[in-house]
C-alpha cells in the first residue's frame, strides 16, 4: 500500500475548519438562526430579503484581498476580490460584469424572463428553450466574466470561464461547479482546479455563489436552508442567463459540486434533469426529501474513505438510491487506481450510468485538486479528467 500523504495545516484550512464546525452542529440537530448563522469572511454575500417576502438587505464583505497559502495554476498570488468576487463589488463599466437579469417571479409569461438592457429599460425574453441561440450576437466571448441576476427577490452572482477555443457559433458544453459549505466560487475554482481542464477540453465552466456560503440541498445547509432559498431555480436561471449570452449546447449542460455543493448536484439530478444531462458529486449526499427525476439520470460520485466531515456512508447511501431510481443492474465493473477504485454500474434505464469512486486514503477533498485542503490526500484519481470523460458520454437525449 502506498504511504499516506499527510499535509501540513495551512491558511487554506481555515474555511474548512469553520465549515466542519457548522456541519457538526447541524448533525447534532442544532438549528441555525434565521440568518443562517454563518458569513464567510472572504466572500461577498448579498441577500435582498428572504424567500417568504422579507425586505431586509444584508451586505457582508471581506477585506478585499484573497490571502491564500496556495493559489493553484489558474490564479496568481496577487489576485484580489476586486477581480474575482461577484459583480456587485466590481466596477460596472468593466465588460459585462454589471449586466443584471431581472426577477422572474411575477409579471411574465411562463418560461420567460425580463432583462434590463443598457438603457435601463426592460424587455421580455423568449422562453428558455428558444434562448439557446448561436448567432454570435451580444456574445461574451473567451475569458473570465462576472455575471449577476435577480432570482427569488435576491441578487445572485457567478463567475464564468470561457475557453480560448470557444467559437460563438459552435454549441459548447457547460459545467456548473458548486462550492462547499462556507466557501465561495473563487475558492471552488482554486480547490477543484477545474479551469485548466475546461480550457484544455473546450468546455465552459461557471462558479456560482451560494447565499452566505451555503446551498439549499434539501436538509442542509446554513442560511440557504434557513431562508428556504430556491437554489434549484437559481441554477436554471443561471443556465438561461448564460444561454442568452454564449453559445451553450442545451444537451450538454452538467453540474459538479463538492460537499454541500455535491449535495446540490444530487438535488439537481432529482429536480432539474430536464436541464442537467448528468451530475458529479464529490463528498456530497443525496439530501433532497423526495427525488422524482423526470428521466433516468447519470450520476458520478467520489468519496474519501477516511472523510471525517461527511461520512463515506453518505455517498454509499446516495448511490444505492440512484441505482434504484435509474433501475440499474446490481452488477458492476471495478476499475482499480492504485489503492483507490471506481465501481461502474451499467444496464440502467435509457442508457443512464452510475459510477462511484472510492479514494483510499483520502479525507474531505477534491481528488486531483488542491492538496492544501486535505490532511489526508490521495492522487490515485484525477477527478476533473474522469468527470469530463463521464459527462462527454452522457448528453441529454
Amino acid at each position: 500500500m502506498a504511504p499516506r500523504k499527510i499535509m501540513p495545516f495551512t491558511a487554506l484550512h481555515v474555511h474548512q475548519v469553520i465549515g466542519a464546525a457548522s456541519i457538526a452542529l447541524w448533525a447534532l440537530g442544532c438549528v441555525f438562526d434565521s440568518r443562517g448563522g454563518f458569513v464567510h469572511g472572504t466572500s461577498t454575500s448579498i441577500t435582498s430579503g428572504v424567500e417568504d417576502g422579507g425586505t431586509g438587505r444584508d451586505e457582508s464583505h471581506g477585506d478585499g484581498q484573497v490571502t491564500l497559502a496556495e493559489v493553484g495554476p489558474n490564479m496568481s498570488a496577487e489576485t484580489t476580490l476586486a477581480e474575482t468576487t461577484p459583480a456587485e463589488t466590481m466596477d460596472p463599466s468593466v465588460g459585462d460584469a454589471g449586466e443584471t437579469t431581472s426577477d422572474t417571479s411575477a409579471g411574465t409569461a411562463p418560461g420567460t424572463s425580463t432583462t434590463a438592457d443598457s438603457t435601463g429599460e426592460t424587455r421580455q425574453d423568449a422562453p428558455r428553450h428558444d434562448r439557446y441561440r448561436c448567432d454570435g450576437a451580444a456574445d461574451l466571448g473567451p475569458g473570465a466574466h462576472m455575471r449577476t441576476l435577480i432570482h427569488g427577490g435576491r441578487e445572485r452572482s457567478y463567475r464564468v470561464l470561457v475557453p480560448a477555443t470557444y467559437q460563438p457559433t459552435d454549441p459548447t458544453p457547460l459545467v456548473v461547479n458548486l462550492h462547499d459549505f462556507g466557501a465561495s466560487g473563487v475558492q471552488q475554482e482554486l480547490l477543484s482546479a477545474m479551469t485548466p481542464t475546461a480550457e484544455a477540453k473546450g468546455f465552459i465552466v461557471a462558479y456560482p455563489e451560494g447565499v452566505q456560503g451555503s446551498w439549499h440541498a434539501g436538509t442542509c445547509c446554513g442560511a440557504a436552508l434557513a431562508q428556504n432559498v430556491d437554489d434549484v431555480g437559481f441554477m436554471r436561471a443561471l443556465v438561461d442567463d448564460l444561454s442568452s449570452t454564449l453559445c451553450i449546447d442545451p444537451k450538454r449542460v452538467f453540474a459538479a459540486g463538492f460537499s454541500n455543493g455535491g449535495a446540490l448536484a444530487h438535488r439537481l439530478a432529482c429536480e432539474a434533469s430536464d436541464v442537467f444531462a448528468a451530475v458529479a458529486s464529490i463528498a456530497g449526499g443525496l439530501l433532497a426529501p423526495t427525488c422524482t427525476p423526470s428521466r433516468a439520470t447519470s450520476v458520478l460520485a467520489f468519496h474519501g474513505l477516511q472523510d471525517s466531515l461527511v461520512p463515506y456512508q453518505t455517498s454509499l447511501d446516495a448511490i444505492s438510491k440512484w441505482l434504484m431510481l435509474d433501475d440499474c443492474s446490481s452488477s458492476s465493473t471495478r476499475m482499480d487506481y492504485g489503492t483507490s477504485y471506481c465501481d461502474r454500474y451499467m444496464g440502467c434505464d435509457a442508457g443512464a450510468e452510475i459510477m462511484f469512486c472510492t479514494l483510499n486514503p483520502m479525507g474531505h477533498c477534491w481528488p486531483g485538486g488542491s492538496m492544501a485542503l486535505c490532511l489526508l490526500y490521495s492522487d490515485d484519481i484525477e477527478a476533473n479528467a474522469l468527470i469530463w470523460e463521464f459527462f462527454s458520454e452522457h448528453a441529454l437525449p
